[in-house]
């Protein structure tokens, strides 16, 4: 009988691929030795269906069975991790192991070499997880599924990850996994990198595992170094939790390392760079500058007027409006205000800043504003045994000796002025450079009696000149008569 050749198909373009590619590997595989129960990272170089293709190194190939990547968004070119199943005619791999009739050997095979599996997280019970691992029920304590403290538990269930086999039953009576075993195992094995490859000035990313008041340690890979509080930012911190919170990822730079003690400083602003490289350029002396309050010292106001970058406002500088005890009687935290520059130390790294320029001088007219003999009206600031303090405009506060008053020697003062009445008086000397101005109402009262004299004559001579002009006009009026 004549065969049918109707029913006889050429093979694929891929089919022949990959039969070139088995042959390839038969020829003459000169990669990597692997061996059944390796764990091994390759990169996808192709996906031919139910067959992934994961080069090895060299000419070393193994494939994995496509449905094990639908968990993962991976593409040719990733790469990924799995263990050797297999190395008989070709190099088989598998990541979950739950697929393969021979789940219990493969377990077996990972115990005994310390091979990590990977299962899912199934569910809780009394103490600990159900895990599901190559199709076998494992059980895992609480204490072992992290190195931290964990607060939701029940988030963990349904998530697929690596573990440990800690206790093994081939009758599949007993099998206990870790996860917290190989966390702790990979961590060593990152450390050991890490202390042989790491230079001071070294920029890494890491993990903040914890934060304390004196600063924060961050994992760089392996390892915890101290970023301590000074070290978080350029500007001043009040507590590092402010800055940071745990498994935040930051970025440090290596400042010190101590082999010996197995200790790391880090810096978290050095990886910031340095503000101080603006100064100078962006800020220059008698610059007006809006900036925020940081803090408040009985000396002085902290103002940032870069970020990461303070100056100081000392208190003789907040105001020319009167003498204050604290800077709080003027400005709170967090207010915007307006300050000059006054002064920039590059070496120590201070600014010196001025509110009070911003605002104007206000005795730099007062010359002009209140000349000598001037009746000015003014409002009672405080009263003192000696004198009564008075203010005469915004800022300028003068001096009304008890001598100008109208009250005798050794009269108390406090009893005729009362702080907020106004009182009148008359400019008796005034001293800018010295910021001083005293006032007589003595002086005003005898202005004042001056002046009700004058005017009184001039009324009086109105009142004779009118008297003299009637006297006239009833003369007329009788010589008409």
């Amino acid at each position: 009988m004549p065969k049918d050749y109707t029913k006889i198909t050429m093979p694929s373009d891929e089919e022949l691929e990959f039969e070139a590619l088995m042959a390839d590997m038969g020829a003459g595989n000169t990669g990597p030795r692997v061996d059944r129960g390796d764990l091994v990272k390759g990169r996808i170089i192709s996906i031919a269906g139910e067959s992934t293709f994961i080069d090895l190194g060299g000419k070393a190939e193994g494939v994995l069975d496509t449905r094990e990547l639908e968990d993962l968004d991976v593409t040719v070119g990733d790469e990924v991790e799995a263990i050797v199943i297999s190395t008989g005619g070709e190099i088989r791999l598998s990541r979950t192991l739950a697929s393969d009739a021979r789940g219990k050997e493969l377990l077996a095979d990972a115990h005994e070499m310390g091979l990590p599996v990977e299962g899912r997280i199934s569910g809780r019970n009394k103490g600990g997880f159900e895990v599901t691992v190559a199709g076998q029920e494992a059980f895992m304590p609480v204490s072992h599924l992290a190195i931290e403290s964990i607060e939701d538990l029940d988030a963990w269930i349904g998530r697929t990850e690596r573990f440990l086999i800690m206790e093994f039953d081939a009758r599949g009576k007993r099998l206990v996994v870790s996860r917290a075993n190989l966390l702790r195992r990979e961590r060593e094995e990152h450390a050991e990198k890490l202390w042989a490859e790491i230079r001071v000035g070294d920029s890494r990313k890491g993990r903040v595992t914890s934060v304390q008041d004196y600063g924060c340690f961050v994992d760089i890979g392996g390892v915890d170094g101290l970023v301590h509080i000074r070290e978080m930012q350029w500007s001043r911190l009040g507590h590092p939790s402010e800055l940071v919170a745990v498994d935040q990822e930051v970025t440090v730079t290596v400042l010190e390392i101590d082999l010996e003690k197995k200790r790391i400083g880090l810096s978290m602003k050095t990886a910031d760079g340095d503000p101080w490289r603006r100064i100078g350029t962006e800020i220059k002396v008698g610059d007006t500058i809006d900036g925020e309050v940081t803090r408040l010292e009985t000396y002085g106001v902290f103002v940032e007027v870069l970020p990461g970058t303070e100056g100081l406002v000392h208190i003789s500088e907040i105001t020319h409006l009167r003498r204050i005890r604290h800077p709080n009687e003027i400005t709170s935290v967090g207010e915007r205000v307006k300050v000059t520059v006054l002064e920039i130390d590059s070496v120590k790294r201070r600014i010196a800043l001025s509110m009070k320029q911003v605002e104007g001088d206000p005795w730099e007219n007062v010359l002009t504003d209140f000349p000598l003999a001037t009746a000015v009206r003014g409002r009672v600031e405080r009263v003192a045994p000696f004198g009564i303090f008075v203010e005469v405009a915004r800022g300028v506060t003068a001096l009304l000796p008890g001598s100008e008053t109208d009250h005798p020697q050794g009269t108390d003062l406090a009893r005729h002025f009362k702080p907020g009445d106004l009182v009148l008086c008359t400019v008796l000397s005034v001293d800018p450079e010295q910021r001083r101005m005293s006032l007589s109402t003595r002086a005003a009262k005898d202005a004042e009696e001056a002046a009700n004299i004058d005017q009184w004559k001039q009324s009086n001579q109105k009142s004779a000149s009118s008297f003299g002009t009637f006297a006239d006009l009833l003369k007329d009026v009788k010589l008409k008569d």
